[in-house]
This record gives C-alpha cells, structure tokens and sequence, in this order.
C-alpha cells in the first residue's frame, strides 16, 4: 500500500486536529465524570459504585 505524499499530508492534518482538540475533550470528559460523581455522592455512594477501576500493576 503505497500512499502518495499528498495523501500523508491530508493524515496529518487530521491527526494535527484531532490532537488540538483533545483538551478540550479531555475537559468535557472531566466535567462530566465529576458531576457524576458529584451526584453519586449525594446518594451516598462511592466512585466504586461508579466505575470498576483496574489500576494497572507495573513490574519493573
């Protein structure tokens, strides 16, 4: 799959994009999981009632 300099140009820009518009995703996403978090502890539960969390085991 040979792809012309053309079509790796139009990718990046896309990338480029993408990659500018992650802080604000990453700020919507924290607003959104802290009012739910926020809603969840006004009844009374904890954020493992929430979410299952897998703390990833790093081994060195």
């Amino acid at each position: 799959m040979k792809q012309t300099l053309q079509e790796i140009k139009e990718k990046l820009t896309v990338i480029e994009s993408l990659l500018q518009q992650l802080p604000v995703i990453q700020a919507v996403t924290f607003i959104q999981l802290n009012e739910e978090y926020q809603l969840a502890r006004l009844r009374g539960k904890t954020s493992k009632d929430l979410w299952d969390l897998n703390i990833p085991e790093f081994k060195q």
